[in-house]
């Protein structure tokens, strides 16, 4: 993959990289949706892709990062609902984890498991379950979790240190987003 100039990295701000779809395996489910297998890139600081074939990427499969070791942020995108076990189990460099709005469901069985510099990950509201050893041996992580959601009671539950944060507006639990398409599409009438 490329890698970023040097005077642009710094300790401050990191050049996120999107991945290519040559950087991971993945498998096309009978739902037209995509599953990410494994990562097989080299990058440092990566976005892994929201499509794949022009299908959706929805979900990050089962150990498809475990023991990675020179990744320190990841990126996982809009529109992935769960990640599977083990999937970034004992990945020693990795520092950041930036989850999207769209996810339901990090799986039990040691998902973020043995990352020992994993500091900080954001729960997000839309969270209906996590395994209560997704984030073990985790020793310096503290989550960031919205105000009444599942995700301040996984922390409350599990005891991982945590910070609550309000729900935006438009993240409200009132609002009537349930009936909208999980994805709009664009298209282009050729002539």
């Amino acid at each position: 993959g490329a890698t970023a100039a040097p005077e642009l990295a710094s300790a401050e701000a990191v050049t996120i990289e999107d991945v290519p779809v040559e950087d991971v395996k993945y498998t096309i489910r009978e739902d037209g949706t995509v599953t990410i297998t494994k990562y097989i890139g080299q990058a440092q600081h990566l976005r892994l892709p929201a499509e794949i074939e022009g299908k959706p990427v929805t979900r990050i499969g089962a150990e498809a990062f475990y023991g990675c070791d020179g990744q320190q942020t990841v990126v996982v995108p809009e529109g992935v609902t769960t990640i599977g076990k083990a999937a970034f189990f004992h990945c020693d460099g990795l520092t950041q984890v930036i989850l999207p709005e769209t996810l339901l469901t990090i799986n039990d069985g040691l998902t973020f498991s043995g990352c020992p510099n994993l500091m900080q990950v954001n729960l997000p509201a839309s969270l209906t379950s996590v395994g209560d050893k997704a984030f073990s041996e985790c020793p310096n992580l503290s989550l960031t979790v919205v105000a009444g959601s599942y995700g301040e009671e996984y922390a409350k539950r599990t005891g991982i240190p945590y910070e609550v944060v309000q729900a935006a507006a438009s993240a409200a639990p009132e609002a009537t987003t349930a009936a909208a398409p999980a994805t709009d599409f664009e298209y282009t009438k050729l002539e």
